[in-house]
């Protein structure tokens, strides 16, 4: 008993339309579920979702507040020049690592998003 994969996440966001446009239109992401105040994607590691924030006790402009959703991407060199033509803020230039490679960006809400590919990720040319 314990612990086996990430079951959710939940992203608190001020505009659920512009949120859930980002993550379907950009990212790609498939909606699993929806109501008014939330959007639920089902992904292969488990479930993201977008709650809409109360104004008055969810400070969504702090990027301390929420937290960090890592997605493995196949190619990040390749994704990172999709994201840049879609006008996504970058937090940083892509890092190398003796794991992979890491990306951060920000979501329309400022949250951050890790993208990772793996170092034994084997591109064709």
């Amino acid at each position: 008993m314990g612990i086996t994969k990430v079951a959710f996440f939940v992203y608190f966001v001020k505009d659920i339309d512009r949120a859930k446009a980002f993550y379907t239109d950009v990212l790609n992401l498939p909606v699993s579920y929806e109501t008014p105040a939330w959007v639920q994607f089902k992904t292969e590691g488990g479930t993201l979702a977008l709650h809409l924030a109360d104004a008055e006790s969810t400070d969504v402009t702090n990027e301390k507040a929420g937290g960090i959703i890592g997605f493995q991407v196949d190619n990040l060199e390749q994704y990172a020049e999709y994201l840049k033509q879609h006008n996504v803020k970058l937090k940083n230039d892509i890092r190398n690592e003796h794991f992979g490679k890491l990306l951060d960006i920000y979501d329309p809400d400022g949250n951050s998003i890790n993208l990772f590919e793996p170092a034994h990720v084997a591109h064709a040319h």
